[in-house]
């Protein structure tokens, strides 16, 4: 009896562990996406194909930077394997692990995880989970989707904004979570709150993070802003810029910014985007998303915000194919 438990235990294992080359990919809507390594590692999101939705998929997908050919890029390489964590819309950051391992943080979304577990350490090689956190507090502050969060120079997780997965109303809608930043420790497999004053005491959803290069500060970068624990709205016509704050790390002071414009029409208000700090630069590419006031792609699809100059500028891409 015990053999073939210990057989079957070895086959999942080796199913959730083991990639996949060149599989036949569903396009994921929501998947959560970090830099580990060489590698791009993408998690969950929603199987949103013609004829069937599964709103949340145990699915690992990576993809080898080392031999990237922008020529070829209709035809990337990407590698598949069960994980044992599902989830969409979650917070996603490359860690160092306690043991020194290379790990990827997981938390919140719309998630099945186990029992009272909010987040994990997972192994991107293999897939295991290296670490669970869990809520000791059961606080609805933990209960998130649609969050955004980076890691720090200390090796700590910052997280701000999101909805309240578990707060829906009668006709289903959804609400915001608190404006509080989250703080998790990797160390000590802890989280913590920082209770600071927001632009306008509101939060946000659908939003991005993004460390500025010396460490610094955090641009958050479009999404819905909106009052702390109040109904997610789907549109939103105002504001109709992309409503850019900074955090200071040193003095944990939220900032809002107006950012001057190189072009007319720039800037309207998205959500669902990319926000991608440019290397040896102070340049954060800004790309794709959905326009706030009708959910269609936005005019002005790549932007260019320079926090150092405080500028917001057209990024017109050179299209190989």
């Amino acid at each position: 009896m015990l053999f073939l438990v210990l057989v079957v235990v070895f086959l999942v294992w080796s199913c959730q562990g083991q990639f996949t080359n060149n599989p036949t990919l569903d396009p994921p809507s929501g998947a959560g996406c970090t830099l580990v390594g060489q590698s791009i590692y993408c998690i969950g999101g929603e199987n949103r194909n013609d004829s069937t939705w599964i709103p949340c998929t145990n699915t690992a997908r990576r993809l080898d930077l080392a031999d990237f050919n922008f020529e070829l890029i209709f035809t990337l390489n990407w590698t598949v394997a069960n994980s044992p964590v599902c989830t969409h819309d979650t917070v996603i950051s490359t860690v160092q692990a306690p043991s020194n391992i290379p790990s990827v943080f997981v938390f919140g979304g719309d998630s099945n995880f186990n029992g009272t577990a909010i987040g994990y350490l997972l192994n991107p090689t293999d897939n295991s989970i290296i670490q669970t956190i869990t809520d000791r507090t059961n606080s609805s502050l933990y209960a998130t989707a649609s969050s955004a969060g980076v890691t720090l120079p200390s090796g700590n997780v910052w997280m701000f904004g999101g909805r309240n997965i578990f707060n829906v109303s009668a006709v289903g809608d959804l609400y915001t979570n608190s404006a509080s930043v989250l703080m998790y420790n990797v160390a000590l497999n802890q989280m913590s709150v920082i209770n600071a004053n927001t632009p306008g005491n509101a939060t946000r959803t659908d939003h991005t993070a993004t460390l500025a290069a010396d460490g610094s500060a955090i641009y958050i970068i479009g999404g819905l802003t909106l009052p702390v624990f109040s109904i997610d709205t789907l549109y939103q016509p105002n504001p109709t810029d992309l409503n850019i704050w900074s955090f200071n790390l040193a003095s944990s002071q939220w900032q809002a910014l107006t950012p001057k414009l190189n072009s007319i029409n720039i800037g309207e208000a998205r959500s669902g985007h990319t926000a991608t700090l440019l290397p040896n630069s102070t340049s954060i590419l800004i790309f794709g998303g959905f326009r706030n006031t009708d959910l269609f792609g936005p005019s002005d699809y790549a932007l260019i915000y320079d926090y150092a100059k405080n500028t917001l500028s057209d990024a017109i891409p050179n299209i190989v194919k």
